[in-house]
């Protein structure tokens, strides 16, 4: 288990990763606020992360099989070294981790966009009932 804090621009995070017995990688992000100083990041690991990793089972955690991000890739040497630089020079936020929150984010705004398709379909037919009703009355005369 592997826990990053990290500031994203707006607020303190801390980015939860690990690898379960059935070899899935899972990962979650937990917004802090303001910075949060080494007793109130010892506090949250004590007694907060146990409930966290039980309420984030839903779709917002993202769980991928852990053999295929860990499956090791041959490359010419030159290739590998100038990949360890990037990476030594990137920010400390886990790739695997970034994707897996992005992957979550597309399916939140997927899932919210055919809700929001679905709310205005029932709204439009809603409106052209109310017109025929209304047309209908005109023509009985009331």
């Amino acid at each position: 288990m592997k826990m990053t804090v990290f500031f994203d621009g707006s607020f303190w995070c801390g980015l939860i990763e690990y690898v379960d017995q059935e070899k899935q990688y899972h990962v979650f992000k937990q917004t802090f606020g303001k910075e949060p100083n080494n007793a109130e990041i010892w506090h949250y690991v004590l007694f907060c992360l146990s409930s966290a990793l039980e309420r984030n089972e839903g779709p917002t955690k993202e769980t991928i099989d852990a053999d295929v991000l860990f499956e090791p890739k041959w490359s010419n040497p030159k290739r590998m070294q100038r990949e360890l630089s990037r990476k030594k020079n990137q920010s400390v936020v886990s790739t695997k981790a970034q994707l897996a929150l992005q992957m979550a984010r597309e399916l939140k705004k997927v899932q919210h966009k055919h809700v929001t398709h679905s709310k205005k379909e029932k709204l439009q037919e809603q409106r052209y009932q109310k017109r025929q009703v209304k047309k209908h009355q005109k023509q009985r005369g009331h």
